[in-house]
């Protein structure tokens, strides 16, 4: 399960980081973010990538989990970029899905 969690806030990560740049936050929410909002989604995407290379090492180990940790960021990012470039206004919908899923998932 803490595969799950760590592509959750990988992806959850990621779409903080998407968001955070002004082209993606216009696309996404149709108006230009505020200085103080770009730095708290910056934080806030950090500290969220952090706890998805901690959920990946503690279900693996540092040798394992850091590879998956890994491909995690890296299939987020590869459909954010997708999702943002063809649907943008979905990115929301998207991380609210997977936001509720991994955690009906890791309540389980």
């Amino acid at each position: 399960m803490s595969e799950l969690a760590a592509i959750c806030l990988a992806w959850v990560g990621m779409s903080c980081f998407c968001v955070a740049m002004t082209r993606h936050h216009r696309a996404v929410f149709g108006g230009t973010p505020a200085r103080r909002t770009r730095l708290l989604l910056r934080v806030t995407g950090t500290m969220l990538l952090a706890l998805s290379l901690a959920a990946a090492v503690s279900g693996a180990g540092w040798a394992f989990g850091s590879v998956q940790w890994g491909c995690a960021i890296s299939v987020s990012a590869l459909a954010m970029v997708l999702l943002v470039s063809y649907r943008p206004r979905w990115l929301l919908r998207a991380t609210a899905a997977i936001l509720l899923a991994g955690g009906l998932l890791l309540a389980v």
